[in-house]
Formats: C-alpha cells, structure tokens, sequence
C-alpha cells in the first residue's frame, strides 16, 4: 500500500510539472514569411503569440499578449484556458502535498477521497484548458466582424507541437490517478 501511495505521489509530481510545462513551452508553431521577407518562426503559447526572425546580425523578437488581441471571442478563449491550466496546475500542487502527506498517514479514508477529488478537479481543468486551446487551433473566431476576424491557427498553417503534447499528457495523467487512489 505505501507503494502504491509513493508511486501516485511521483504520478501528481510528474503530471503537474507537464501541466506548468505546457504554459512554457509553445503550443503551436510554423514557419514562413513576412512583408521584407525574413524567414520568420512564429510560435503560440497558452499566453502570448510570438514571432523571430534574423535581421543582419539582430535577432528580432515580437511579442502579442492574448489578453490584447481585438477579437473578444478569441481573447476570451485564450485567457481562460491559460487560466484554466494555471488553475489546475494549483489544484495538481495541493494534490501532490496531500499525496506526500498521504504517504506517512495510516489507512485514512477521508484524505483518499479528497485526492480523488481534487485529481478530478485537476482533469477537469486541464481538460477545459486544452478545450480551449483545440477551440482556437481549429476554429475560426469573429467570422463576422471583418476589422477584427482571426482565422484558426489550423487554417494558417500551424502544428501542434510540446506544449500541446505536454498539456494532454497532464490531462490524461491526472484522470488516470483519479481511478489509481482508490488503491491506495
């Protein structure tokens, strides 16, 4: 049994790092080329768009924060799943403290219940965020409004790349040690 709770503790470790990791590391990224053209990477992350490229011997960075962008509907979508991963990053990190405690504690039924919800909360927002963040890959936002409409990043040539990756891996982790703290 003190394996078992060792071993879930590891597993909330490991998967709230993934979740921290995804807000670091880019969720989409493509290549191509701007008006002067300069082979420009652009890279999108739970927070901010960036874009880098070589100009002579300057590197030139540009970064778009989310939370500035003028379509509501797709700012609104952005925050929130960054918020969202934040969230469950923190419920992945009150999880992973009552695990270490769970560990020396002796058969106590409340605190095994209260790690299963709490590895339950913790997928549910990592799964809204990565909700939100397959929304703005595939789906158009503000078709209507012409001044401000943003085509998905699908449709601009954009792969899912780490952190993508690392935000399923927390997700799907996290609704794994919801069922393995019933062995504990």
């Amino acid at each position: 049994m003190i394996c078992t709770r060792v071993l879930l503790c590891i597993l909330m470790m490991l998967f709230t790092a993934c979740g921290v990791c995804a807000a670091l590391f880019p969720l989409m990224r493509r290549t191509g080329r701007d008006d002067a053209s300069h082979k420009v990477k652009y890279e999108v992350y739970l927070w901010y768009t960036e874009s880098k490229y070589t100009d002579a011997k300057t590197h030139v960075y540009e970064r778009i924060y989310h939370r500035q962008r003028n379509c509501g509907e797709f700012r609104t979508a952005a925050v929130a799943g960054a918020a969202l991963d934040v969230v469950g990053c923190g419920v992945g990190a009150i999880a992973c403290i009552l695990a270490a405690v769970h560990i020396c504690a002796r058969v106590k039924f409340h605190l095994c219940c209260t790690l299963m919800v709490l590895c339950f909360v913790a997928f549910a927002t990592l799964v809204a965020s990565l909700a939100t963040v397959v929304f703005t890959f595939r789906g158009d936002s503000c078709p209507n409004d012409t001044a401000n409409a943003m085509r998905s990043f699908h449709g601009q040539d954009y792969k899912l790349v780490e952190g993508f990756i690392l935000l399923c891996i927390a997700a799907g982790g996290f609704f794994i040690t919801t069922f393995l703290e019933m062995l504990s």
